[in-house]
């Protein structure tokens, strides 16, 4: 028997297409629908939001007073939090932010130096390593879907100053 080249073709073509209707079939006697129809509590606009967060702050203008110039790009604040936000309702929230923070400030060595002390140095900075609460309040405005959307937070903070740290460099000549 000869089987032509269309036949052939015909029939891996029905083939295929069994096979790829077949994939697109599920079964339900095997599967969990428990999860299909659970509400879902974690999201940006859900009952429940957690995330991490870090961050760069650069420390910017002039001093008013005399004391000692900064080092523009070097002077600035590290930090590292943890926000966790509880909606109420659909207009309103409740959380908390907790973060660590290393806030730097690299002196400048020039003539006008006078903190901590008037002594030049090759380098010199002063660190503070803080730890950082801080509770609030969000009023929602509008509507938002499941994104964050327009807010206004009313919120305090307190800290802790757990270190501080002054380093000086000197070389010799």
């Amino acid at each position: 028997m000869r089987f032509s080249s269309v036949a052939l073709a015909s029939t891996l073509l029905l083939g295929l297409c069994g096979a790829h209707r077949s994939l697109a079939q599920r079964v339900l006697l095997r599967s969990t629908t428990s999860r299909d129809t659970v509400r879902a509590t974690y999201g940006p606009n859900r009952a429940f939001f957690r995330h991490l967060y870090v961050g760069y702050a650069p420390v910017v203008g002039a001093a008013n007073g005399p004391g000692a110039e900064l080092r523009p790009f070097k002077s600035g604040e590290y930090f590292l939090g943890l926000r966790h936000k509880y909606r109420l309702s659909n207009s309103l929230a409740t959380g908390f932010d907790v973060r660590y923070t290393r806030l730097t400030y690299a002196l400048a060595q020039t003539t006008d130096k006078v903190l901590p002390s008037s002594a030049q140095h090759y380098s010199e900075a002063l660190a503070l390593h803080e730890v950082l609460a801080e509770p609030y309040v969000r009023f929602n405005v509008g509507r938002r879907g499941n994104v964050v959307g327009h807010y206004l937070d009313v919120t305090g903070w307190a800290g802790w100053v757990a270190g501080t740290v002054h380093t000086y460099e000197d070389r010799q000549g």
